[in-house]
């Protein structure tokens, strides 16, 4: 149990530079894919809820300067987040859906 709590301590005192690191690894997959990238923001701001929420059961808060998020509004933050990244996947799959049926069939190669 102890060593629970100092891993997510460690957590805690880095939590701006990971989320930092993943919101800039969440924005570079997204300019090569926005599928992958919109997967993976939903994985990156369910995480940053369940770290956050650690934060919040040990006393702590999550904010910006002047600010600190009540644990609904950080929440609803992360919750909002992580639609808007589905729904960038999401839109991202249906257009490549849609690419792939107005392509042309190359039928020259089946035999005949």
């Amino acid at each position: 149990m102890l060593h629970a709590l100092i891993i997510v301590s460690s957590l805690l005192e880095s939590l701006p530079m990971y989320m930092m690191i993943g919101i800039i690894l969440v924005i570079g997959i997204s300019q090569f894919n926005r599928i992958a990238g919109g997967i993976l923001g939903v994985v990156f701001w369910g995480a940053v809820a369940v770290i956050g929420s650690a934060a919040y059961d040990q006393g702590g808060g999550i904010g910006v300067p002047g600010f600190r998020f009540s644990r609904e509004l950080f929440y609803g933050v992360c919750g909002l987040f992580s639609a808007f990244s589905a729904f960038s996947a999401y839109t991202a799959y249906t257009k490549r859906s849609r690419i792939k049926r107005a392509l042309p069939r190359d039928d020259s190669t089946t035999d005949e």
